[in-house]
């Protein structure tokens, strides 16, 4: 069945200012060596929540690469990391952590994170670690 016959048989009315698409830029940093930028997209389209997804893009400006998490850490140390960070986060909520979400040998797990010169900021999607109701989280992880 179409989403747009569905609607006619419940005779649910959209309007066009009930569908909404955001995009927000954050830059984390940016200077002649780096460059980290997250955006957060909300795709609202009349459902009970709205879409909601992150990409970041990490840059060496010098040597014309992008970057990713295992040019600062390894995926292991990362996932070990997210674990000691959000357990006690998620539990003390009465949930359990969805060990898949941080699981080092799947590495779009850790696709999303952004750096400065003292930290590394990893990003996790609603449903990848935890229920929707915890939004998307996030760990800090010092860099040494």
């Amino acid at each position: 069945k179409r989403v747009n016959d569905q609607y006619k048989e419940d005779k649910i009315i959209m309007t066009p200012d009930a569908y909404t698409y955001d995009v927000y830029s954050y830059i984390v940093q940016s200077n002649i060596n780096y460059v980290s930028v997250m955006f957060r997209v909300v795709d609202f389209e009349g459902w009970a929540h709205p879409y909601h997804d992150i990409i970041t893009y990490n840059y060496d400006v010098k040597n014309h690469k992008e970057l990713f998490l295992t040019d600062f850490i390894s995926l292991v140390d990362a996932s070990a990391y997210a674990k000691k960070e959000l357990s006690p986060v998620i539990k003390n909520e009465g949930e359990n952590l969805i060990e898949g979400g941080i699981d080092p040998k799947q590495p779009e797990n850790f696709k999303n994170f952004t750096f400065t010169t003292n930290d590394i900021t990893i990003y996790f999607l609603r449903y990848q670690v935890a229920s929707y109701a915890f939004g998307d989280l996030e760990i800090t992880i010092p860099r040494k």
